[in-house]
């Protein structure tokens, strides 16, 4: 369904969406960030665009504004407690694994994961693969 961003303005709810800062170092001492108080329709969608957006096999970081950006999951996996020290009294939190689901993996391929990964952010910054988990 199309978001109608009027009923969503007029509702006062104030949504935050938090992501990874890729150029962060130029600007804050922490890569979370979070975007909010979208001017309408196309604003919100490109945040939220940014804050998917996954690197190596999801592309380049997300220009928004003045920052380039990717999914806050490269440096918190479930970033609740960020939203808490926020202030924030509602979060929607969407995992797509079960509670307590671990990934088995080798260490060989955990260090090849992690390789090709850190590559992939590296190309685009060399602080943030340092925050990746």
């Amino acid at each position: 369904y199309p978001l109608n961003f009027e009923k969503f303005r007029e509702s006062g709810i104030e949504l935050n969406v938090l992501a990874a800062r890729v150029d962060f170092e130029k600007h804050h001492t922490n890569p979370l960030v979070v975007l909010s108080h979208f001017k309408d329709n196309t604003d919100l969608h490109k945040a939220l665009r940014a804050a998917i957006q996954m690197p190596l096999f999801g592309g380049k970081p997300v220009h928004y504004k003045r920052g380039f950006f990717w999914d806050a999951g490269i440096v918190d996996k479930f970033p609740l407690q960020t939203a808490i020290a926020d202030g924030c009294t509602h979060i929607l939190a969407l995992s797509c694994v079960p509670e307590g689901y671990q990934i088995r993996q080798s260490l060989f391929e955990k260090t090849i994961d992690r390789a090709i990964v850190h590559f992939s952010i590296d190309r685009y910054s060399k602080t943030l693969p340092s925050y990746y988990l």
